[in-house]
């Protein structure tokens, strides 16, 4: 028995490979195929797997921007050796220079102190 033919219920778009039918508003949309009311030959209603005038329901894909699920572990008294290690040495940034060690001298200043020339 031949592919029966069917009447278009929503507009349908070719993608640019004209391989596949997507849906209005699809993103990969290039090529108008179909607006409700059109004919539809069997042979594509089988290549296109076309029901009642409409493509089949989009399966629904894995969320992706979705993190994994982290289990937390329960607060320990004691706290990690890093944080330790972190606390007792302040970083390079924060430590003062010592007077006249290695100071480079600004714009209108001079290396030495006490405002001599």
């Amino acid at each position: 028995m031949p592919p029966k033919d069917q009447v278009c219920a929503e507009r349908m778009y070719l993608t640019a490979g004209k391989d596949r039918l997507v849906p209005d508003g699809d993103e990969e949309a290039a090529f108008l195929y179909a607006s409700p009311g059109d004919f539809i030959p069997g042979a594509a209603c089988e290549q296109f797997k076309i029901e009642d005038g409409k493509l089949p329901a989009p399966k629904k894909a894995p969320a992706v921007n979705k993190p994994p699920a982290v289990k937390k572990a329960p607060a320990s008294k004691k706290a990690p050796a890093a944080k330790k290690a972190a606390k007792s040495t302040p970083p390079a940034e924060d430590k003062a220079t010592p007077a006249g060690e290695n100071k480079v001298a600004g714009e209108g200043e001079s290396k030495t102190e006490g405002g001599g020339a």
